[in-house]
């Protein structure tokens, strides 16, 4: 995966740095510096290739080899404390075979020769695995004089330019990595600004290289910790958004279906023929107990409250022959579903349910197959003077 790394930072010789020494570990060569004469012996320490370029501005090169460059500039700048340029260290995208790698450093380091007028040596140590790039680029502007001898301008090393220079060769890197990849066929990008320019509240891991203090190494693993438990809050919201959204969609889905099922039934009863209802049920002991009672014992009754079928069922001593017999109606016909009807009396609704009333109307139910006796309830009718028997039982 393609990554931005940049490191730049200058080279100072009151700090032990000196030109000759970074050209020799970029080159793996060995170069005698021409200020204080130490010799600097890099030649075998890698165990990698290298590919070193030099670029300048204009159509002619100052030196024969990138070592000349380094030690000319050794050998101008007298100060013990001078500054002798800037390196930049860059990580090569891993999407990027060799000749890729070489023709995107090439474009990013004319740009930067072009664009100041320095003198700028790129290295590129094709290590496996860690693919990077070194840069060495002059404080100076560099030319030649009338004598046709290589000089060296002004600085331009003030905080604000220095600050302005660095932000142009973060910048030009991403925009020339992200084309190469581009052209490459590669969806991997990489950006220069940090996590706080993107938006992004994530911290970021610090580089640990060859040999990572401690410091680094701890800082990584809280921010490694941090990241995982971000990753799993992250899912299990995640879950949860699902969850709510399932539980939305299956109570839309069921509204949607009450609400197709209330259609449904209005369009059947509105299509559904309509159906005269010509009786109505009820419970009750049926009019009919009372017909039998009255043929069976000869005792008219114009009431008819009744007692309830249960109290009724009981033998008591001081029942009359009318309650036995009303007793007796209840053993063989239990309760009564009473279907009744306005405007006709006991007598026609029996004969239109097609029962005879002087024959027995149990068998005539068997028959039928009834499982109960369907009688009507009676149209109320003038009370007659009132007797003992009428007022049945109390």
């Amino acid at each position: 995966m393609a990554i931005f790394h940049l490191n730049a930072r200058p080279i100072q010789r009151r700090k032990g740095g000196t030109a000759s020494g970074l050209g020799a570990y970029m080159l793996d060569a060995e170069i005698v510096d021409p200020y204080d004469g130490r010799r600097h012996r890099q030649r075998g320490r890698h165990c990698h290739d290298i590919t070193a370029m030099t670029f300048f501005p204009g159509v002619e090169d100052f030196f024969d080899t990138p070592m000349a460059a380094f030690r000319s500039i050794d050998a101008f700048e007298r100060r013990k404390d001078a500054t002798l340029g800037l390196e930049v260290e860059f990580a090569l995208p891993h999407e990027l075979d060799r000749r890729q790698q070489i023709a995107v450093v090439a474009n990013y380091a004319a740009a930067i020769a072009d664009r100041d007028g320095r003198y700028v040596v790129a290295c590129i140590h094709h290590k496996q695995g860690n693919e990077h790039c070194h840069l060495w680029i002059s404080d100076r502007t560099v030319g030649r004089d009338e004598s046709g001898n290589v000089v060296w301008g002004k600085k331009d090393n003030t905080p604000a330019a220095n600050q302005e220079r660095l932000r142009f060769y973060r910048e030009l890197w991403a925009t020339e990595a992200n084309e190469a990849l581009s052209a490459a066929g590669s969806d991997a990008r990489i950006d220069h600004r940090s996590n706080r320019e993107r938006g992004i509240s994530q911290t970021p891991f610090r580089h640990e290289g060859k040999t990572p203090s401690p410091e680094a190494l701890a800082h990584n693993e809280v921010v490694r910790a941090d990241r995982e438990l971000t990753a799993a809050v992250q899912e299990q919201r995640a879950a949860g958004a699902a969850m709510i959204q399932a539980r939305s969609e299956i109570k839309q889905i069921e509204t949607d279906i009450h609400r197709v099922r209330a259609k449904l039934k209005e369009i059947a009863q509105k299509h559904r023929p309509r159906q005269q209802t010509a009786f109505h049920v009820s419970l009750s002991v049926g009019a009919c107990m009372k017909k039998r009672a009255f043929q069976e014992t000869g005792m008219p009754s114009s009431s008819y409250e009744m007692r309830p079928p249960e109290p009724a069922m009981q033998k008591r001593g001081g029942d009359t022959p009318w309650h036995h017999a009303i007793a007796k109606g209840l053993d063989e016909f239990d309760a009564a579903c009473v279907v009744w009807s306005k405007g006709h009396s006991n007598e026609e609704l029996l004969v239109m349910l097609g029962y005879d009333l002087n024959g027995d109307l149990q068998e005539q139910r068997r028959l039928r197959g009834h499982d109960w006796l369907v009688l009507p309830e009676p149209r109320p009718a003038p009370v007659p003077s009132p007797s003992p028997w009428d007022r049945g039982p109390t």
